[in-house]
């Protein structure tokens, strides 16, 4: 049937209004897009919470698990090859033994695996305890970089505050063109070390996330503040004895020293003491005394060298904090000489750059302190 001419008027205006409405939802939608900023996520962390959630993500800590979980298996099939060689042995009545096989049947074996299940024990706790401990630095490092990186910015607005000054007295004629061109460079010297700046906060913004287990580009905002506290330093004879307790090279040699100690005795029974054989098993009794003194000294060696390191530190940040004082002092004064026209501006510049030379030493010293200190008070050796 063919429709009326009124018909048909009407459904093309029905055509016409929905095509507008498709265009305006169309436009709508673009200019909605247009308006909507996307927000990046910040993470906020302080000490404990960077410490905390490293200890959830970590990849260190987790691959210290399954190799908890290997020695357990480890330690299981040492026991069942123990009953096998034993049952062997009996059926064989001896046939074919060997001192390997001597020591796996008496046990000797067996405890080498159970003290490797110590010695992991104690790797295990010393990887949460250094991995809180690179948590920490690398926390430190961030805002050591974080605050050079507010200084570097403060100093090149400073400067291009002065090259307006300067830009002004040229028209003026009031200064030189040489003096002008002089102080543009002083611009673009501050301008690459903020760059500089800003790279090495992003090396260390990365460093801080890859740590503690967070994408590498996270945006991170630390609120624990770095300060410097004098470190009291605890009893020498007791921190000594906590360095060698804690040390996993002293550890082991010691494990070694009991193992080697058993193992002379087996040999003993089973070659005789005049045996080339058993001669060479005693040679480690005294490979091993020697090897425990040397590192006696190198944990003392080391400890002594970490207490002489915090000392000068501590003077450093002193020192620091005087030139801080004194360069500000000056710096104030050759303001002030400059709005009286007694000074130039790269004079001002000059005393500002003291100044940022001054607090960088200082603001280096405080974090390289702290994390000296956190080293020195869990006993992880660098």
């Amino acid at each position: 049937m063919w429709m009326g001419k009124k018909t048909v008027i009407i459904i093309a205006w029905i055509l016409v209004v929905a095509l507008v409405m498709s265009v305006l939802v169309a436009i709508t939608s673009v200019f909605a897009a247009d308006e909507t900023v996307v927000t990046e996520k910040v993470m906020n962390f302080s000490l404990e919470e960077a410490t905390a959630y490293s200890s959830e993500h970590n990849y260190d800590l987790l691959i210290s698990k399954i190799d908890k979980e290997n020695i357990e298996l480890s330690k299981r099939i040492m026991e069942d090859l123990q009953d096998t060689l034993k049952d062997a042995y009996a059926v064989t009545k001896g046939a074919g033994d060997n001192f390997d096989n001597y020591k796996v049947r008496n046990g000797y074996t067996l405890q080498v695996t159970k003290n490797a299940e110590k010695m992991l024990e104690k790797a295990n706790l010393f990887q949460e305890k250094s991995t809180e401990v690179a948590v920490l630095a690398a926390y430190y490092a961030l805002s050591e970089k974080t605050l050079l990186r507010e200084q570097k910015k403060s100093t090149l607005d400073l400067i291009n505050d002065q090259v307006k000054v300067c830009e002004n007295k040229l028209a003026l004629g009031n200064v030189s063109d040489l003096v002008y061109k002089t102080v543009l460079l002083e611009k673009t010297g501050a301008e690459i070390e903020y760059t500089t700046a800003e790279a090495d906060y992003s090396r260390a913004l990365m460093g801080f996330n890859k740590i503690i287990g967070l994408p590498l580009d996270t945006k991170v905002n630390l609120t624990s503040k770095v300060i410097y506290e004098k470190y009291i330093m605890p009893d020498y004879n007791k921190k000594l004895e906590d360095r060698k307790n804690e040390d996993l090279t002293y550890a082991q040699l010691l494990f070694d020293k009991a193992m080697i100690e058993k193992e002379n005795k087996m040999a003993q029974a089973y070659y005789g003491m005049r045996a080339l054989e058993y001669k060479q098993v005693a040679n480690k009794i005294r490979k091993n005394e020697l090897s425990i003194k040397k590192q006696e000294f190198e944990i003392e060696y080391k400890l002594k060298a970490d207490i002489m390191a915090i000392s000068v530190l501590e003077e450093s940040i002193n020192a620091s904090l005087a030139a801080i004082v004194f360069t500000k002092t000056i710096s104030e004064i050759t303001k002030l000489k400059s709005t009286l026209g007694m000074s130039t501006e790269l004079e001002v510049i000059d005393a500002e750059l003291k100044v940022q030379d001054a607090e960088i030493k200082h603001i280096q010293a405080v974090h390289g302190y702290n994390t000296l200190i956190l080293m020195f008070e869990r006993n992880v050796v660098g």
